[in-house]
C-alpha cells in the first residue's frame, strides 16, 4: 500500500469514528447489487451501503492491533450479480480483544450488510482496489 492509500484509509477510519461519511445509502434504501460497487467504485466512494446475499466463506485473519494480534475475518459475501471480500479486524474495547464476528454466521446463510466501500487510487484505471469494511451483518429473515 502506498503513503497515500494508507492516507486515505487514516481518513476513512477517522470518518468513521466521528460519524461524517460522504452518504449514507442504508436508510430505507434496497441493497445494492455487488456488480454495481464493482463495475462503478468510484460511485460508491467513502460510502455506506446496505448488501444483501450468501456467505460464501468466511475466512479468519491475523491483525496487530491495540490489544496485539487481534482476529479478524473476511465474508466473502456472493448476490446474483456477483462476489465482494468484506473485512472487520475485530475491536480492542478497555484493552480486550473482542471478536470480530458473532459464531452464529455460517457459510450459505442469508444475510444483510452494512458496508464502507472505499477504492484505492491506482495509476492503472483498469485495475481498481476495491476495499469494504464491515460495519453490521444481520440474519437475513424470509
Amino acid at each position: 500500500m502506498t503513503w497515500a492509500a494508507g492516507l486515505l484509509c487514516a481518513a476513512m477510519v477517522a470518518s468513521f469514528q466521528t460519524g461524517v461519511l460522504a452518504a449514507d445509502r442504508t436508510e430505507g434504501d434496497p441493497p445494492v447489487a455487488i456488480a454495481r460497487i464493482l463495475s462503478s467504485p468510484s460511485l460508491y466512494n467513502l460510502d455506506v451501503v446496505t448488501l444483501a446475499g450468501t456467505i460464501r466463506d468466511i475466512r479468519l485473519i491475523h491483525v496487530e492491533g491495540s490489544c496485539g494480534g487481534d482476529g479478524g475475518f473476511i465474508l466473502y459475501l456472493r448476490d446474483d450479480t456477483g462476489e465482494l471480500p468484506i473485512r472487520n479486524v475485530g475491536a480492542c474495547v478497555e484493552g480486550e480483544s473482542v471478536p470480530a464476528l458473532p459464531g452464529d454466521y455460517r457459510r450459505g446463510e442469508q444475510v444483510r450488510v452494512r458496508a464502507a466501500i472505499i477504492e484505492h487510487p491506482s495509476v492503472d484505471p483498469d485495475r481498481r482496489e476495491i476495499e469494504a469494511t464491515l460495519l453490521r451483518v444481520d440474519h437475513l429473515t424470509e
